[in-house]
This record gives C-alpha cells, structure tokens and sequence, in this order.
C-alpha cells in the first residue's frame, strides 16, 4: 500500500503534465492491443502458414513446368542433329571408307556444320560433341576442322557411357556426376545424349549445357534463404540443387519420394533430424526426373510472427498518431509553459533569449510571458552594446597597426628622393614622385582599407619601380596571377611589406646585391593563395620562428610590417588566414598568404604581369 501511494504521490506531483498525458493514453491503448495480439496469434499464423504452403505449391507447378520445357527443347536438339540427313545418308547406311569418293560428302559435311553453330547459337547449349568410332573420325576430320567431332576414347570410362552399355537406352539425361572431370569442366556441366548406329559401330550426340540453365528456374521458386529444390533422377542421383548441402539435409530416396509425399498437389510435413520441414515433389514431365522443394517450418511461423509485428507496428503508428493528437489537444494547458522553461534553459546555457509572441490574454502564464519578454529585451540590448564596443575596439586596432606601415615606406622614399635630388637627377626626381604619387594614391583608396587584387598588385609594382630606382634596376619583379583573381577583394598593403622584407632582407643581403621576385596566385575553393618568393639569402630557423610576431630583429630594423600585415588579416578574417614563412638560408624565402574570397567581379582569362 505504500508503495502504492508513492506511485501516486509521484504522478501527481513530479512529473510533467505532457508526460501525465501520455502515460494515460498509452494504458487506455497499449492493453487493448496486447490482449487483441494474444488471442489472435494462433489464427494468423495458421492462415500465413496455409496460404503460404499453397502460394509454394503454385510456384512448383509452375517451375516444373519451366524446367520440363527447357529440357525438352535440350532433347529436341538432339533428336534434330541426329535425325539429320547428314546421319542417316553416310553415318547410318555408307561405309567411311568410301566417303572420299562421294562428291556430295564435303558440302553435306559443310552444311550439317552449320546445322551445330545453329544449335551453339541457342543460349542453352554450352557444348556439342558427335563422339564417333575411329574410321568414321578418320574420315571426318579430314574434311572438317571442327571440334565437334571426336572419337570415343573420351567417353569410354564415363559413366553414361557404362550405362549405355548395360542398357538398351537411346537417351540418357546426365546429371554432372555421368559427365568426365573433362567434360564438367570444358564442356558443361549436365548433357543429353542420344545413342546411335553408325553401321557396326556406336555413335553418340551429345549436347551439353550448364548448371545455370537450370539453377536459375530453380531459385525463381526458392523463396527462403535456408530452404531448398533440388531433382534428383532414378539412380538417385542429384541432377541440381539450388544448395548443395541442404539437399544432402533433406534428401529422400528416389524409391521414398511418392511413399511419404503421397500427393503432388500439397505439401507434407516430415521430419529431419529432429526439425519439421514441409516437402512437396514434382515429375518432371518425359523425364526421369523428380523435383523436391524442402521448407522448414520455422520459415512459415517466422511468416506468421512477421506478420504480427507488422500488426503491432501499425498499430504503434495510429498510437503515435493519437498520442500526438493529444499532445496537440492537451498543449493549450501546458505548452506556453513548456515554451517559457525551454527559452529560460536557453539562456541559462549562454544562448541569446529569443522573445516569445506577445500573449494574448490575462493569466498568470500571460503575466510569466511578459516578464520573460522583458529580460529577453534587456539581455539582447546589453550584448548588442558589448558587441558594438568590440567592433569598435577591432576596427581602432585594424587602423593603428596599418598606421604603422605606411610612414615606414615613406621614411625610405623620401631618403632616395632627396638623394637623387643632391645629386642633381632631375628627371629621375620628377618620375619618383610621379610614381609615389600614384603609389600613395592607392594607399589612401579615398579612406578604404580593402582594395583589388589588381590594385594592389599595381601597388606593389609602383613600390618595386621606386626601389629599382635607388638600386639601379637590381630587383627583377614577376607577377603570375589570373585575370579571375584580380577583382577579388584584399586588405591593402598585404604585399608591399612582404616584398620590401625580400629586397632588403634577402636580395640585397647578397653579395651580387641583385635578384628576382615573383608574386603568384590561385584559387583553392573560395580562398586566394599568394606566394611571394624571391632568390635573397634567405632566413636563418631561429629568426623564422619569430618573424610573424614582431620581435625579430636585423640589420635593417624590426619586422614590424610583417607582423603588422600578418594581424591585419588575421583581425579581418580570423586565425586560419595570414601569412605563412619557408625559407631555405642562403638560396630563398617563400611566404603564403591566404585570404578567403570576396568580389565584386571576376575576369576569366589568365593574364601574366612582367616587370623587370
């Protein structure tokens, strides 16, 4: 009794009203069905089990008819080659010896030929042989090359021929054990062979076909996976089986057969080893053939259990159903209140309050939605204010770090223009500021920090023109991108610094003081791959390790650009955008740059920029 009243206590007060519901509904709908599915077993499996046996029956006939076809159209051929003129004008009635002298003996040859490719023509013949006494082959070959006619020395020691040998039989239907190891494996596996008389002499033809001429009529009426047809013949021999060693389980003599399957149009359960099994047999008709089919009765019970879970299972369906439609009929109660607690939960796992509809009406669920509706509201403005000041934040830092370049190129500008100025090189000093004019202008781009790849590729050029300038024309400088790419759109002065650090830290740093630099792009997915390479002296491991934060020193001042252009596109684009460093000392620097794709157009043929 108490624990009864604990059952109640918790059902009352501890679980969730939806879940009330439902256990409620599943008691009115589930004992129904289990008190239905308990009486009705025994009928449903017994009327699967009788309509299933009879379905079997059907499909035997239907099979043996199939089968009974198949090898009369087999016996068929035989009896045509056989009773062809070409036997019955020289193999019958001539002696051998004088067909040579016969003028018809080689067109008759030729035609009765063309008699056997017909008859290989037909897909259920594998093979032909015309087995032959040696004076006839003799005879034959000499006028023929063709591999139908052979001697008997292969069919001596078979075992139809024995049989032809011990009986007056004119046609034998041979199942693979009558056959050679050389016939079953180069000819086919089962034959009809007909006997014939070649003056004093036998004569056999014999045509061969394959066990899946009729395997596959077989496994049309097998209709579970652990049953099994075999034929089996009077010599109690396997002719085919569609499983080999279930036909070994449930073999029943041929003499057996018609005793304990009295009727061919019902199938009778026997026993085998202990376990039921449902067998029926079949004749197949002009033959000595008799078809088995062995069910095991399980496979009928499993039928009928089969067909009770697919009751339970619909019935689970329309439980479902029902079940939702009270959950659909009962959520007036309870289902702003489930709302409310999954919004709260929500947001007692970090995740931003999503406001709920404004409610309509005056109760006390109403009351509890506007007050959550409140915090949402209030919550979603102080993060939208925290998120705003980190934006800000961001676009400060953004704009102190590119501050940080740009003075620095032109510290060096104006050192070279000044020193072409002393010495009186007027028309150098005039296109130097020409070319930083137009360098500064796209610097500037009217205020905006992202540019075309094609304008910072001009960019660059500009830069490369004013340092060869100061260097006497020592840079080489390659561009190698696709027209494709050159409207995407990147932070500006991304490459700029790179190829400063490769003329002043690499080329220049050689003994040659002179060097190449190429710039190449492509496409990986939606991301832009740049790699700057150039021929310098390249950069000892441990100040490769430092390069991109900014710490590294050498000769010619900080890394500060590098590091610099690094953050900005890590700032833009996040951590797995940036500069990447590879350098063999003393040969070269490459340097990756990898931005994620952003256009407003794009060209589609490839174009390559040389400046030298």
């Amino acid at each position: 009794m108490t624990l009864l009243k604990k059952i109640r206590h918790i059902y009352e007060y501890q679980i969730s009203l939806r879940v009330k519901f439902l256990i409620t509904h599943l008691i009115l709908t589930i004992i129904p069905a289990l008190l239905i599915t308990y009486f009705a077993y025994n009928q449903m499996v017994n009327v699967t089990t009788n309509t299933t046996l009879h379905s079997l029956n059907t499909l035997a006939d239907q099979t043996r008819t199939n089968i009974g076809t198949t090898v009369n159209q087999l016996e068929l051929l035989a009896e045509n080659i056989s009773g062809n003129d070409f036997f019955s004008t020289y193999i019958r009635n001539i002696d051998p010896s004088s067909y040579e002298y016969l003028v018809s003996f080689p067109t008759s040859v030729h035609n009765f030929e063309n008699v056997i490719a017909n008859c290989l023509d037909n897909s259920l013949v594998s093979d032909v042989r015309i087995y032959l006494d040696d004076e006839h082959y003799r005879v034959l070959r000499a006028q023929s090359d063709s591999p139908v006619f052979d001697t008997l020395d292969p069919a001596r020691g078979t075992y139809w021929h024995g049989i032809f040998s011990s009986t007056d039989d004119n046609l034998l239907l041979c199942p693979p054990r009558y056959l050679s190891p050389t016939e079953s494996s180069t000819l086919g596996s089962h034959a009809v062979i007909r006997r014939l008389s070649a003056g004093d002499s036998e004569c056999y033809v014999a045509i061969y076909f394959s066990q899946s001429t009729i395997q596959p009529i077989l496994l049309q009426d097998l209709p579970y996976n652990n049953s099994v047809i075999y034929i089996t013949n009077s010599r109690n021999e396997i002719v085919a089986s569609t499983n080999t060693a279930l036909s070994g389980t449930y073999y029943i003599p041929y003499d057996e057969i018609t005793e304990r399957i009295p009727s061919a149009s019902r199938l009778e359960r026997l026993q085998f080893a202990g376990q039921d099994v449902y067998c029926g047999c079949k004749v197949i008709p002009d033959t000595d053939w008799i078809m088995v089919s062995a069910v095991p009765e399980s496979n009928l019970t499993s039928e009928g259990n089969q067909l009770v879970i697919n009751f339970m299972l619909l019935y689970a369906f329309v439980l479902i159903v029902c079940i939702i439609i009270s959950q659909a009929l009962s959520s007036s109660v309870t289902g702003r209140i489930s709302k409310v607690a999954e919004n709260m939960q929500r947001v007692r796992n970090s995740a931003l309050p999503v406001p709920m509809d404004e409610p309509d009406g005056s109760d006390e669920i109403c009351s509890l939605i506007d007050s959550y509706n409140y915090m949402s509201g209030e919550i979603n403005r102080l993060v939208d204010e925290q998120q705003q000041t980190a934006d800000e934040l961001r676009h400060s830092e953004f704009r102190a770090l590119q501050a940080q370049i740009n003075p620095h190129f032109l510290y060096n500008t104006l050192d070279m223009i000044n020193w072409m100025s002393r010495s009186g090189e007027t028309t150098q000093v005039s296109e130097a500021v020409n070319l930083l004019s137009r360098f500064y202008r796209i610097t500037l781009s009217r205020g905006s920090s992202i540019i075309t790849v094609r304008e910072e590729l001009e960019h660059v050029t500009l830069y490369v023109q004013l340092q060869n300038m100061r260097f006497n024309d020592k840079i080489h400088f390659f561009v190698d991108v696709p027209d494709e790419m050159l409207d995407y759109m990147i932070p500006k002065l991304v490459f700029q610094p790179i190829v400063e650090n490769s003329i002043l830290h690499g080329i220049l740093e050689k003994p040659v003081k002179e060097g190449n630099i190429v710039i190449m792009g492509w496409m990986e997915g939606e991301t832009l791959v740049f790699v700057v390479t150039d021929d310098g002296v390249g950069i000892a491991p441990e100040k490769l390790a430092t390069i991109l934060t900014g710490n590294g020193n050498s000769s010619h001042g900080s890394n500060i650009a590098i590091s610099n252009t690094h953050k900005r596109i890590q700032l833009c684009y996040g951590s797995q955008y940036g500069l990447s460093y590879r350098s063999t000392p003393g040969n070269e620097t490459e340097v990756e740059i990898r931005i994620p794709a952003s256009s407003e157009s794009a060209a589609s043929t490839p174009h390559m920029i040389h400046h030298e």
